[in-house]
């Protein structure tokens, strides 16, 4: 019985350890705070787009760019 044990015992998947969930949890948080930063751009970016006179000059195409970039990442 013993030997049956011992085999039960090594096949079982180890456990996570804390370094795993600290770096998970690092991870998601690190994602989250750039998910979080290009929004903030993309509705800078937005309100001086909506504020432009000549949407179709260079600087508003370049600002529709930059949006269209932006909320692809995200």
């Amino acid at each position: 019985m013993e030997i049956m044990e011992i085999i039960v015992d090594i096949i079982k998947e180890p456990e996570k350890t804390i370094d795993e969930d600290f770096w998970a949890e690092y991870a998601k948080a690190y994602f989250d705070y750039e998910k979080m930063e290009k929004m903030e751009r993309i509705k800078e970016f937005e309100k001086a787009y909506e504020e432009m006179e000549d949407k179709d000059s260079f600087n508003g195409q370049y600002l529709e760019v930059l949006i269209t970039q932006l909320k692809s990442e995200i």
